[in-house]
């Protein structure tokens, strides 16, 4: 079936419209958001461990992705 048919063709049984359509908008803003908060914390571990990478970089990742996450939420509500 295409996304604009709303009845089998066969034998004409009605299909009720999905709701819980996930876009790849969606995918992409919750992977961001996950990064970012994986980033922050990161950012927190490499100012008492060694084990993390140096803090500028941490510092800079989560900067960089806090200003992609803001963008993607405002493309999100936009629509």
């Amino acid at each position: 079936m295409k996304n604009n048919e709303t009845s089998c063709f066969i034998c004409g049984t009605p299909v009720p419209p999905e709701k819980n359509v996930v876009t790849m908008k969606d995918r992409f803003r919750s992977g961001v958001k996950y990064a970012f908060f994986l980033s922050g914390i990161l950012t927190v571990a490499s100012l008492f461990t060694d084990y993390a990478p140096p803090f500028i970089k941490c510092f800079l990742a989560t900067l960089i992705l806090l200003l992609v996450k803001n963008s993607a939420d405002q493309m999100s509500e936009s629509q």
